[in-house]
């Protein structure tokens, strides 16, 4: 292996594979940093809920095929939500541990 490169177990093939990363992703949180490489927001809202326990709802269909590449400070969750209402350009609401993109 080489910096740049991570290899992954497949369980359903029972294989090895080999890939080429962005290490910033990997590493980011020695920084205190969120690094978003071509991230869906799916996988942005599992982020969301393991980090933050924040539930985020996608009511707008536009945003659920999207993909978001960035960063951002990792204490700062807001910041984050101001970021997604730029990306989006669509209100985003929070209420208590949701996000809502309308």
């Amino acid at each position: 292996m080489t910096p740049g490169e991570i290899v992954r177990y497949s369980n359903k093939n029972k294989t090895f594979i080999k890939e080429n990363v962005n290490p910033e992703i990997y590493i980011s949180w020695i920084k205190k940093r969120l690094e978003f490489d071509n991230l869906s927001i799916n996988d942005l809202a599992k982020l969301l809920k393991v980090r933050y326990n924040k539930t985020l709802i996608i009511n707008n269909e536009d945003a659920q095929n999207k993909h978001i590449s960035g960063s951002a400070p990792s204490d700062d969750v807001h910041l984050i939500v101001k970021a997604l209402q730029s990306i989006f350009k669509t209100k985003i609401t929070e209420k208590n541990d949701t996000i809502i993109i309308n």
